[in-house]
């Protein structure tokens, strides 16, 4: 629930949704961008929110996932 991720407030989100395209996630934050609750998020207010095709690079096992791992140590670790 949105109620957990505001008590959270987290210093980045990665939006990596099961199913959806890059595209389809891209309106999916477009619509979170219209919540009171999402602009609250320390992560959304200081630009760190980073979409992600999931299918692509998490959601499916295979070699991907070495990418994947190394992409969210950079995106983490601000490399």
């Amino acid at each position: 629930p949105p109620s957990a991720v505001v008590e959270a407030d987290p210093d980045l989100v990665i939006l990596a949704p099961c199913g959806l395209t890059l595209d389809m996630t891209r309106r999916e934050a477009t619509a979170l961008a219209r919540t009171e609750w999402w602009r609250s998020l320390r992560a959304v207010r200081e630009g760190r929110v980073v979409l992600v095709d999931g299918d692509a690079m998490f959601n499916r096992p295979g070699p991907r996932l070495v990418d994947a791992l190394e992409w969210l140590f950079s995106a983490v670790h601000g490399v």
